[in-house]
């Protein structure tokens, strides 16, 4: 039997327990020091290489093993899937993952995104903010919200899979327009792949007017206006020359 260089006595690594409900693996080692470094190596393996080690010691078939905080964790992907969700349940989710944005006062439709049992996404559909862009028989995406997850790939795409049922679905409904905003600076990639093109930017500020009293927002920063319009691509003209920040100025 191999003997361990750091404890000195027999050196072992068992599974003692796999947690269900938290998708939590313990292990159990000769020495915290020996348990360190079987960790340090399962993380060095590639997702393939981590989700064979699990299948092997504890017969599970996953997605993958993350290790955080010296913890083990298993990961689910059964592919994103659309499906419907209350109203309520879209609220809830909007107030808990949401970064900057509280749940919206109501809406039109709205879908969730699922992986396996889990939702991971929703999104919500509505009249727009703007008087003048309702009058115009606008529907505008007032909310996409995708619940930060390890890996990302668990929930990559998300945004751009949502903006594009909130289209089909406008589209179904009679709309020819469809609006949705960013806050400026942000790239709008999700957009881009679902369509939207930028085309004006607001200058921030309330809603609230005194003859037209709204509660307070959170996010009242300029914003990016993009659209997306049925069956045909938004006239250059009408398109702002819109660059993406700079990630690198953005991390400094």
């Amino acid at each position: 039997m191999d003997i361990c260089p750091y404890c000195g006595d027999s050196a072992y690594l068992d599974v003692s327990d796999v947690l269900i409900h938290t998708r939590e693996i313990n292990l159990d080692a000769c020495c915290e020091w020996n348990l360190a470094g079987w960790i340090d190596s399962i993380q060095s393996f590639n997702r393939r290489e981590r989700a064979q080690w699990a299948l092997e010691a504890t017969g599970l078939v996953v997605h993958d093993i993350l290790t955080k905080d010296g913890a083990l964790r298993w990961t689910l992907h059964y592919g994103l899937e659309i499906g419907e969700v209350m109203f309520s349940d879209v609220k809830e989710f909007i107030r808990e993952h949401h970064r900057h944005c509280d749940p919206p006062s109501g809406w039109k439709y709205g879908a969730a995104l699922f992986n396996g049992d889990d939702m991971v996404a929703v999104m919500a559909a509505g009249r727009p903010g703007s008087r003048h862009l309702d009058a115009q028989g606008c529907m505008e995406i007032t909310r996409v919200c995708v619940k930060d997850m390890e890996p990302h790939g668990l929930v990559a795409n998300a945004c751009s899979i949502l903006y594009g049922y909130g289209c089909r679905e406008a589209f179904k409904r009679g709309y020819k327009r469809v609006v949705t905003y960013t806050k400026k600076g942000e790239s709008g990639a999700s957009l881009r792949a679902a369509g939207f093109a930028p085309v004006a930017v607001s200058d921030g500020g309330e809603w609230d007017r005194p003859g037209r009293p709204r509660r307070p927002g959170r996010n009242t920063v300029p914003k990016v206006r993009w659209e997306r319009w049925q069956g045909k691509v938004i006239p250059v003209q009408r398109s702002l020359q819109f660059e993406p920040p700079n990630r690198l100025s953005i991390a400094a």
